[in-house]
């Protein structure tokens, strides 16, 4: 495989003063293209190699290609953790997620793809909003990076979770490790968004995915889910509690609640109530719940 090296070479019209002069008083002329948001996959064989198999360029592509329809379904119809069936993933979010391949030359690990489809309408909070192929790219450079440092506090799906992490099974063939490059459209004077960024999957991302994915699955969140206690400690200033479960082994278990929930805890305060509210759960025994409301119950 040729190396790159650096040379001093110039090019005929700026080999003199009088030629670079002149071309630094030229106009501009024309207009930059805005390119389509783009992600570019840059596959680095082990031990600087110069081949890899058509089993690991097919699954790097369809990996990507299964991660983007993930972070769609996410930008477009919300953030489900539990969620890991793309076979539920509608047909219009298929669309808004299709990678365009373009040609890459013989031997070259690099694998440019567009999305290029149109923005789609999406309904939400009861105002329509037009979700493009930019709001997708943003959420996979969101999830790339955010993941290893917010770990399980990271609210991404658990089916998006498992296609990063499959990564592995390519790491073990022949490949070193797995970059990613994003591309945006051209910003604008108020657009904060980065036109560009880098991701780089190894070995080291992937243990950090993996061990977030297996604490995933033993702690789950689930919302809507009543326990049945008696309340027996609430500070009111840092809005949290105390509950001692009647079930669980007379487990006792910390909480959190919205400041117009005082009142209804005040008179429950010692007292057996029904809490109804998020749940957190470690090998499905509750360890936490965030309280939405509080319902007392009589004494027969």
């Amino acid at each position: 495989m040729n190396k790159w090296e650096a040379t001093n070479f110039l090019p005929k019209w700026a080999r003199t003063e009088e030629d670079r002069e002149l071309l630094s008083n030229m106009p501009d002329v024309g207009v930059a293209p805005d390119p389509v948001p783009s992600l570019a996959t840059r596959i680095l064989p082990i031990g600087g190699g110069s081949r890899i198999s058509a089993a690991t360029l097919s699954d790097a592509i369809l990996l990507k290609q299964r991660i983007i329809n993930y972070a769609t379904y996410e930008v477009v119809r919300g953030i489900d953790p539990t969620f890991a069936d793309l076979r539920k993933i509608d047909d219009e979010c298929l669309l808004l997620a299709r990678l365009d391949f373009e040609p890459f030359d013989e031997g070259s690990f690099v694998i440019p793809a567009e999305l290029r489809a149109a923005p789609i309408p999406v309904k939400r909070d009861g105002a329509t909003l037009l979700v493009s192929t930019t709001d997708v790219i943003e959420r996979f450079n969101e999830v790339l990076r955010d993941l290893p440092d917010k770990g399980i506090d990271m609210n991404v799906s658990i089916g998006l979770l498992t296609e990063i992490n499959a990564f592995g099974k390519l790491l073990k063939r022949e490949v070193e490790s797995v970059e990613f490059t994003t591309m945006l459209p051209q910003e604008t004077m108020l657009d904060t968004r980065r036109k560009s960024a880098r991701h780089c999957v190894d070995a080291n991302y992937l243990a950090r995915v993996e061990s977030i994915r297996k604490t995933r699955q033993r702690i789950q969140k689930i919302a809507g889910v009543p326990l049945v206690g008696t309340l027996v400690a609430v500070d009111f200033e840092n809005h949290k509690l105390k509950i001692r479960l009647d079930a669980h082994a007379q487990t006792t278990i910390i909480g959190t609640f919205l400041p117009p929930l005082e009142r209804s805890l005040l008179s429950n305060l010692m007292k057996k109530a029904q809490f109804i509210g998020t749940v957190t759960f470690d090998d499905r025994t509750p360890r936490h719940i965030d309280v939405v409301k509080v319902e007392a119950i009589r004494d027969a």
